[in-house]
Order: structure tokens, then C-alpha cells, then sequence
């Protein structure tokens, strides 16, 4: 292409296609998987096994299976798009390997501390308000990595307008 905006927005397009791609395929077998083996398919979360694997009781049982499908499966995959965006973005600043190493720490501080601008936190369904550990809601969740996203093509498109990536490769 001969506008590197263009290039970059359709990079970032890709990239969102090809995250969402991956966790439609996943959740997909996962219903197939359901469908075969004759399991529940609903989103019911289960109290004993709740406590037994974070040894807190579940403050929410009442969800419906659409709010649950909004933080068990949307949400992860919204903060999924907007990570990647983001390390696609810092690529542009740094080697790639340290915008991965950048953002494995960046996971590995969200999940030892439970502040909403971690949008890794939102990737965590026990932290979101169905659930009820620390009330994060869907809608901040979504907010917050929208403008993330939004940042990270709108930085991308200003920093690769500046480089020359002919004689930076």
C-alpha cells in the first residue's frame, strides 16, 4: 500500500480478526464438545466448586445466562483484541520480544492487583460483578479497552507516519 495509515489500519483489523477468529473457534468446540458428551450447556455456575477453587462463596447466583455469556466469554475476548493491539503498537517503539515480555508482566501485575485500568483484570471472570469478588462491570470493561483500542491505532498511525521503515528494518 502506498499510505502506511492504511497499512496500519488494516494490520490492526487483521489482528482483530484473527484474535476474535480464535476465541469464536474456541468457545465453538467447546459447545460442540458439550453437545457430544450430553453436558449442560448453559453458563450455571456451580457454588461448591467455587468455593473449593477460590474458597470464597459466589456473592451472585442469581446471573442469567446472558450476562454470564457477557463476562465469561465476550469480555476475555474484548481484552484479548485489545492486548494484542496494544503489543502490536508497542512493536512500533520496541523489539517484539520485549513488547511480549512487557505485556506478560503487565498480565502477571493484573493478576495480583485488582485496579479496574488492569484490563487484564476483565479477562478474569471471578472479578467481574456477576461473580462478585471485586464488581468489575462489563460495561467499564468494555469502555476502557475501547479506548485503549482506540489509542493504540490512533498511536500507531502517528508513530509509523514518523518512521521510515525502509532504513529501520
Amino acid at each position: 500500500m502506498k499510505n502506511k495509515s492504511l497499512w496500519w489500519i488494516s494490520k490492526c483489523l487483521w489482528n482483530i480478526i484473527a484474535v476474535a477468529s480464535c476465541y469464536l473457534i474456541g468457545f465453538g468446540i467447546l459447545y460442540i464438545l458439550c453437545l457430544l458428551t450430553g453436558k449442560n450447556n448453559t453458563m450455571e455456575l456451580n457454588p461448591t466448586i467455587f468455593y473449593s477453587a477460590f474458597n470464597a462463596n459466589l456473592a451472585n447466583t442469581s446471573s442469567t445466562d446472558s450476562e454470564l455469556l457477557l463476562y465469561l466469554c465476550i469480555l476475555p475476548s474484548v481484552v484479548g483484541i485489545t492486548i494484542n493491539l496494544l503489543q502490536m503498537t508497542l512493536t512500533l517503539f520496541v523489539k517484539p520480544i520485549f513488547a511480549f515480555i512487557a505485556y506478560c508482566v503487565y498480565f502477571i501485575v493484573g493478576m495480583y492487583y485488582a485496579n479496574p485500568i488492569m484490563i487484564s483484570n476483565y479477562a478474569m471472570p471471578v472479578r467481574g460483578k456477576v461473580i462478585g469478588i471485586y464488581n468489575f462491570s462489563f460495561s467499564s470493561g468494555v469502555s476502557i479497552c475501547l479506548a485503549f483500542c482506540i489509542a493504540a491505532v490512533l498511536i500507531g498511525v502517528y508513530r509509523l507516519n514518523k518512521m521510515d521503515i525502509v532504513n529501520n528494518a
